[in-house]
């Protein structure tokens, strides 16, 4: 897929596990490529065509992301309750721990933030979030991808419904209606440190290192103990900053 193992397996977990930005502190940069063209839409081509640019259906484009996503995407309303399950009071004793914790103790708190993000508040929509992340599991993602959108059309401002689908496009090779559930689910979950890391790592894909690097230092913000951010951060630093001596 074009992005590093080590940095790839946290994006999947953060997304398939439960899975911070909103649009107001999105990147200038960063939003400008996420946002959607008002009236255009954009038709998947079949598998295995070309395109005018060359590239084949199905793998990532070198190029700028696309700005349109998929319409459930474009349509959604957010809703001011994004995890109707969860306990506001436990998330924000949660985040408070995250931000002292050391990198030994990010993985358990950042579990236990996904866990509360994936309460829908529904036993039958939290089937469909379970029933995607089963077909993530075993990297079928034209299954995932109908389980997550099915839950999108009943619970338009679930955030998770569009973070977990956002994974199964990126896996899938889509990467413009994978950015586009991202900035549906940061527009709905402004502490979403797993949808900030994906679009960090598909900024780092499309080799728009300033863009990913300005994601992973929201990240830090979020979970300053977090081991893959540090490493992101020394490593697009170097490239970055680097390149401007």
């Amino acid at each position: 897929m074009g992005a590093r193992p080590d940095l790839l397996k946290y994006f999947a977990a953060a997304f398939l596990a439960a899975s911070c930005l909103t649009p107001a502190v999105l990147p200038d940069r960063a939003l400008s490529q996420i946002a959607p063209t008002d009236g255009a839409t954009e038709d998947a081509p079949a598998a295995g065509s070309t395109a005018a640019d060359g590239s084949k259906a199905g793998e990532p484009r070198t190029e700028a992301a696309p700005e349109v996503g998929p319409e459930a995407g474009a349509t959604a309303t957010p809703s001011p309750d994004p995890a109707p399950g969860a306990d506001p009071d436990v998330l924000d004793g949660l985040f408070e721990d995250l931000r002292t914790a050391e990198p030994a103790e990010v993985d358990a708190i950042e579990g236990q933030i996904w866990t509360e993000w994936s309460k829908s508040g529904s036993a039958a929509m939290d089937l469909l979030l379970d029933r995607g992340r089963e077909a993530m599991d075993n990297l079928d993602t034209v299954a995932a991808i109908d389980h997550f959108s099915a839950l999108i059309d009943h619970a338009p401002g679930f955030a998770e419904a569009y973070n977990a689908r956002a994974t199964a496009f990126y896996v899938d090779g889509r990467y413009g209606e994978s950015l586009e559930d991202l900035r549906v689910a940061l527009s709905l979950n402004p502490r979403h440190f797993g949808a900030i890391t994906g679009l960090a790592i598909i900024f780092e894909d499309l080799e728009r290192p300033e863009e990913a690097l300005e994601a992973w230092y929201k990240v830090r913000e979020l979970s300053p103990g977090q081991p893959a951010a540090h490493d992101a951060i020394t490593r697009l630093e170097l490239q970055v900053l680097g390149s401007e001596i």
